[in-house]
């Protein structure tokens, strides 16, 4: 039929669209979690670093993750006119302004239930158009706001025409920072990802029924181990090496004054001895009351938080990442290896998804059952404070409290458990941690 590209020149385009949507669908993931971290800052000096560390990662969304998916989306629409496709391309939109585009795009109504070719490939045209929009304009004024300055876009790095002279800082426009202003625009970036999910979401489902489904399988299975969705690897080593840690500093300074100041704590000897793996089941099987009263019961509590974050710390997490990589990271207080001569002595792993999942898993188990621990150690604590002071602790330390890259490390772990469930083309990964 004139205006389609035929089964056999099909493929290479679903790919691409199949590439496209398991790219930006943990992107959009991504963007909400930034978004959680930016409604928990405020100006001063006590969250400056935050600030940057956020625009950072903010950078890593546009410049690395989802610059994938507009890649590969620009790839599929040119494949499909070189087979032959014909589908009606709004050039409206190329004379719209990043603002213009925003509002165009939310308010474009398309048939509800595509069903041609030249309707699916409108919706990956869409789904470009809402991509570019959030690299090229709405993330990097969100920087822009958070930082006082705009970052560059990806065309102008590529191109040559970013800044690459730190001495020429001086031209550079100073911009007021704004978080609300830096909100707005994240939200707005939100808005075109959750669109752009949609429209790559129907477009994929409608080529696949042009297609014979054991192909549309094969293909689906081929783009789960190649699509680039995260730098996984790095991220989770941020969440042993950097975020949990803290809390396990926390926990293990919290049992010193207690001891010093006169706490009889029923220490469990036996787990010191174990190895990582007996320790988790022992800390999983282990059975206390369940309605700690005491304060001697309430520091076991804290005890078997210590022990479990330091299982997933020191163990679950670096295996993972040794799976994901095919070499183990340090773990924390282990001295680094600095001459890259010294590459042989490092024992090679073979890269396994199923045993990073496990291991993935088995971390998440622990970190849920630390929750539960602590929170019943401070129930019970509280309990024989004044309630004033409580209530006075409890404000210090949501103000204080260092949670990392996002609100609580369990939903940090879910989230990544989340993304390692997809195959993942691990060549992207190697080297990602030193």
């Amino acid at each position: 039929m004139a205006g389609q590209v035929s089964e056999n020149d099909l493929g290479i385009v679903l790919l691409q669209a199949m590439l496209a949507a398991k790219n930006i669908r943990p992107q959009r993931d991504r963007l909400l979690h930034l978004r959680r971290r930016l409604e928990q800052l405020s100006l001063g000096e006590d969250h400056a670093d935050r600030i940057k560390e956020l625009g950072g990662d903010l950078f890593n969304v546009y410049f690395i993750g989802i610059e994938y998916g507009a890649r590969v989306l620009a790839t599929c629409l040119k494949l499909a006119v070189q087979r032959g496709a014909r589908f009606a391309v709004n050039l409206a939109f190329t004379a719209m302004s990043d603002e213009q585009l925003h509002d165009a795009l939310v308010a474009q109504r398309l048939p509800a239930r595509p069903t041609t070719q030249a309707e699916a490939f409108s919706r990956v045209e869409m789904t470009l158009n809402a991509v570019k929009v959030i690299q090229d304009h709405h993330i990097p004024r969100c920087i822009e706001h958070l930082v006082g300055e705009r970052p560059p876009t990806v065309f102008a790095i590529y191109s040559g025409q970013a800044k690459t002279d730190s001495s020429d800082k001086a031209p550079a426009a100073a911009t007021a920072v704004d978080l609300d202003k830096a909100r707005d625009y994240l939200d707005r970036a939100i808005t075109l990802a959750d669109l752009a999910v949609k429209h790559i979401d129907l477009a994929v489902v409608v080529i696949s029924r042009f297609m014979d489904p054991k192909k549309v399988a094969s293909h689906a299975e081929y783009t789960d181990k190649r699509a680039y969705i995260s730098e996984l690897a790095r991220d989770l080593f941020d969440v042993y090496y950097i975020g949990i840690e803290y809390g396990a500093r926390t926990l293990l300074t919290c049992l010193k004054l207690a001891a010093e100041g006169g706490a009889r704590l029923a220490v469990n000897f036996a787990f010191a001895a174990m190895p990582e793996e007996q320790l988790h089941d022992a800390l999983v099987a282990q059975r206390l009351p369940a309605r700690p009263t005491t304060q001697t019961e309430a520091f076991s509590r804290i005890e078997v938080t210590l022990h479990a974050v330091k299982v997933l710390q020191d163990h679950h997490v670096p295996c993972c990442i040794e799976h994901l990589v095919g070499q183990r990271p340090p773990i924390v207080g282990e001295r680094r290896k600095t001459d890259p001569s010294d590459k042989a002595q490092d024992a090679a792993t073979a890269v396994d998804l199923d045993k990073a999942r496990d291991y993935l898993d088995r971390a998440i188990t622990l970190a849920d059952l630390a929750v539960k621990h602590i929170d019943l150690a401070v129930a019970v604590i509280s309990r024989f404070l004044d309630p004033k002071e409580v209530a006075s602790l409890s404000h210090f330390t949501d103000e204080t409290a260092y949670i990392s890259e996002v609100p609580g490390t369990t939903y940090s772990l879910c989230y990544y458990y989340y993304i390692c469930r997809v195959s993942i083309d691990l060549s992207i990964f190697a080297g990602s941690v030193s």
